[in-house]
């Protein structure tokens, strides 16, 4: 919820409307509206504004999400997001924890990554 929230404070919950008009709460089904709608970029290509889905486990399915606010760090290799519903650094759950918080994550923990369309 955090990241459609985020989206509506912006005026621009129409880029992520993949549940209802305020945006999506389960990354599931986020992640299936954004392959539907062409939205998903490879990894490398993330910039600020990206929606970026996790999948700690790697069980083959998203479990949280954030949003970039920059490419890839290129001296440590680890992304930059914002995020909420998380925990601090190796504690608590990182996908369903109670701050939001600036994470450095590294590439391996990534599963998709959505660019909005900005355009609309």
């Amino acid at each position: 919820m955090f990241v459609s929230w985020c989206f509506a404070q912006a005026g621009c919950s129409q880029l992520i409307a993949a549940s209802t008009a305020k945006g999506f709460a389960g990354v599931e089904v986020f992640e299936a509206w954004a392959k539907k709608n062409k939205l998903v970029i490879p990894t490398v290509q993330v910039q600020a504004g990206d929606i970026v889905l996790f999948d700690f486990a790697k069980a083959g399915k998203p479990v949280h999400v954030g949003i970039a606010i920059g490419p890839i760090n290129p001296n440590t290799h680890l992304l930059d997001t914002i995020e909420g519903n998380t925990a601090g650094d190796n504690m608590g759950s990182q996908s369903n924890g109670d701050v939001v918080t600036l994470k450095h994550r590294a590439l391996t923990t990534v599963r998709t990554v959505v660019r909005p369309n900005w355009s609309k």
